[in-house]
């Protein structure tokens, strides 16, 4: 066959789920000796209990707006936001949804949301982009930095917050010019050549460190969820000059995860098993 109908075919799949993020083709678990040998939840629990955890070091972290470049840009109404979660997630239950609601207040009912905004888009957007980044990036990177760390693991945890885009923010993959100093990119910017230097110094360390050890240069992240103050570094705060800016925002800073974050972030680990494997609850 033909390679251009194949191709057609898949994007026009792909077209169909797009806009509700229901990716098309995923990832699949291939049992043992596979790539994939089970979910991944449970592929922690076993490198926890067999000790391998404990002898990791990793760095993990996001981008301030993860979601911002997936979620509809006129989602106006709550009911929006519903349905957007409840196609996403199908096995979320009326009660899962009454306190996804309430998690992220609904910017039209409560205006001291802050989710409420003035700017182009729908009422909905902020809202959404920030329950959607949280449910399939930070909750997961920061549940990763959870187990590891609590395991005995050295874990390092970033936050890549200068604004790329004026509608997205410091969106997904955001960081990757950055992180890679990609000077054709980065050295046009002082502010972004400074952050790039600082965070692409620290990766370029940990990778030729033999036990990936960074000392004082970056905090290890200790979950709050096991009593530590879950310190990580923010790289490049108030940076707008890829978005055509002048600000040049700071570099480097540290900060501890708010316990409001970590309310967020207990929502959805305690959902984790509704959308790996077969989306049920044990």
């Amino acid at each position: 066959m033909p390679l251009r109908p194949l191709i057609t075919a898949a994007e026009s799949v792909w077209a169909t789920f797009e806009p509700s993020v229901q990716w098309p083709f995923q990832p699949l678990v291939d049992g043992e000796g596979g790539v994939i040998p089970d979910i991944p939840i449970r592929l922690w629990d076993q490198r926890v209990a067999d000790g391998r955890a404990k002898t990791m070091s990793v760095i993990t972290g996001f981008c301030s707006h993860e979601g911002s470049s997936f979620v509809p840009y006129s989602a106006a109404f709550n009911d929006d936001f519903r349905s957007f979660f409840t196609s996403l997630i199908p096995s979320l239950s009326h009660d899962d949804l009454i306190a996804l609601e309430a998690l992220y207040p609904d910017p039209v009912a409560n205006p001291s949301s802050p989710y409420a905004h003035s700017a182009k888009g729908g009422a909905q957007f902020l809202r959404l982009a920030a329950a959607y980044g949280d449910f399939a990036y930070i909750a997961p990177v920061l549940h990763t930095a959870h187990r590891l760390s609590s395991a005995g693991a050295r874990v390092y945890v970033y936050e890549y917050a200068a604004i790329s885009d004026d509608v997205c923010g410091a969106g997904h993959a955001s960081h990757s010019p950055t992180a890679s100093r990609e000077t054709s990119i980065v050295s046009v910017f002082p502010g972004l050549l400074e952050t790039s230097k600082e965070l692409h110094g620290r990766m370029t360390r940990f990778v030729i460190e033999p036990e990936g050890d960074l000392g004082d240069s970056w905090p290890a992240f200790v979950s709050p969820a096991a009593g530590g103050e879950g310190k990580i570094l923010v790289f490049g705060e108030g940076n707008d000059e890829l978005a055509g800016g002048r600000k040049r925002g700071v570099a480097v800073r540290e900060r501890t995860v708010s316990e409001e974050e970590m309310k967020r972030m207990q929502f959805w680990w305690d959902r984790m098993e509704l959308v790996q494997g077969m989306g049920e609850r044990t």
